[in-house]
């Protein structure tokens, strides 16, 4: 039986992708070890500079198993592959295929595997059985002036819900009690359908029995509207979480990204989420050194986050794409100065995490078992996991110690205790 050992680069989205991938290929064997392997499959990512060249240094670094290995088919797939792919096969002779997403046709006739491909796939999870991911659009309607997404994804093709729903049962199916729905925006899900939006699909995802937690990812913030708040405050299945990436909190900024909104439409957004939902947790990804961000600007969104207090937040340094508008932006930022701002927002936003999560401590919620660490002659077994207000692997972590043993992947009740910057601490309540 041929064996297939496939990496995976990039986003949440990519993962998905993989997990189809390997549900087209049928009961080939899939390993953990690309020593083992038949078939190598590299999943690309293309967003930034700094990932494609992470990309090509896997595909290189496994290219290495064709020489030394059982291994005889490089394969390389994923968002790569389509904004450089003729680039790629010019350079990288050693790969036997390259192949867009959804275009796997080549790749079953390369392996010279007999399978049919269906709108309603069968995905082969790769990871942990009770938290996954739902990808419900792909392409983007939106311009931002530093983003390549639109040009090899395209514009928005939302699925559809009936489709949503049936893949959902069929994770459901398979022992996934969080679904984590992705997209390159999900707050446009369905502007491409007729009748179809964002909160219409959530009401139909909450009837799914043994749905614990729905969580979405990324919401552009002039797009969520009364309905879609109203939706995650009363349904209970809704995990009280929403990811609005706004990019930056100065308006001329936001101008300059292409970005629709101000700080001010921002502000109120925010002010009414949480005026709305009581407990409710927000995160937000900022660019740092976007051209054009002079200190007083900087300063500006330093001043912003501490007004908005996010409860979770990532940052990146701008990286210069000569595809996007902004390559061609005056007043491009040094690289060193880039650099700095990224560890100011990083130590401004550990402190505001340490400050918000004080709040929860004495409080008891939900937590999702995802990990065990096996007790010793010194110390209790302690666990680590989740709650509703934490997402898989961007987030925080809750750590529980219990002189009873917990079962990975099981919702237990547990009172918080104390916090450090990022994580939670407990005991089962």
């Amino acid at each position: 039986m041929k064996k297939v050992y496939i990496e995976t680069l990039g986003c949440p989205k990519n993962w998905v992708e993989s997990e189809k991938l390997m549900g087209d290929l049928g009961n080939v064997s899939v390993t953990q070890n690309p020593e083992e392997a038949n078939t190598i499959i590299v999943n690309t990512c293309g967003f930034l500079q700094a990932s494609r060249q992470e990309s090509i240094e896997t595909i290189l670094g496994l290219a290495e198993y064709k020489k030394s290995g059982d291994c005889d088919k490089l394969v390389v797939s994923g968002c790569l592959v389509e904004s450089h792919g003729r680039e790629l096969a010019e350079e990288l002779h050693e790969v036997d295929l390259f192949c867009k997403t959804g275009e796997r046709e080549n790749l079953l006739q390369l392996l010279q595997i007999d399978s049919t491909l269906e709108d309603h796939y069968d995905r082969r999870f790769l990871q942990n059985t009770w938290s996954n991911y739902l990808k419900i659009s792909e392409g983007c309607n939106h311009k931002c002036s530093f983003c390549t997404i639109p040009q090899f994804k395209g514009k928005l093709k939302s699925r559809s819900i009936e489709d949503l729903v049936d893949e959902s049962k069929k994770m459901v199916d398979r022992g996934v009690t969080e679904i984590t729905l992705v997209g390159q925006d999900l707050s446009s899900y369905g502007f491409d359908l007729s009748g179809e939006n964002l909160s219409a699909l959530l009401r139909e995802l909450v009837k799914i029995k043994k749905v614990k937690w729905i969580r979405l990812l990324y919401l552009y913030p002039s797009l969520v509207d009364d309905e879609l708040i109203r939706v995650i405050k009363n349904e209970e299945k809704i995990a009280k979480y929403f990811d609005i990436p706004v990019q930056h909190l100065e308006n001329t900024m936001l101008k300059r990204m292409n970005r629709s909104g101000s700080i001010e439409s921002y502000q109120e957004l925010i002010e009414k989420i949480r005026m709305e939902i009581d407990r409710v947790a927000l995160r937000t990804t900022l660019i740092v050194g976007f051209p054009g961000e002079t200190e007083e600007r900087f300063q500006t969104l330093l001043s912003n986050m501490k007004d908005i207090k996010w409860n979770h937040l990532g940052a990146f340094e701008y990286s210069p794409e000569e595809s996007t508008k902004s390559f061609y932006l005056d007043q491009h930022v040094d690289p060193e100065i880039k650099k700095q701002r990224l560890e100011q927002v990083m130590e401004l936003q550990a402190q505001i995490s340490y400050d918000l999560l004080e709040d929860r401590v004495g409080s008891v919620c939900d937590v999702l078992i995802e990990e065990v660490i096996p007790e010793d002659d010194e110390n209790p077994a302690y666990y680590i996991g989740r709650s509703q207000f934490e997402a898989p692997e961007i987030d925080g972590n809750i750590v529980i110690s219990s002189l009873e043993p917990v079962g990975i992947g099981q919702y237990i009740p547990v009172k918080i205790i104390k916090r450090s910057e990022y994580d939670l601490f407990g005991g089962p309540a």
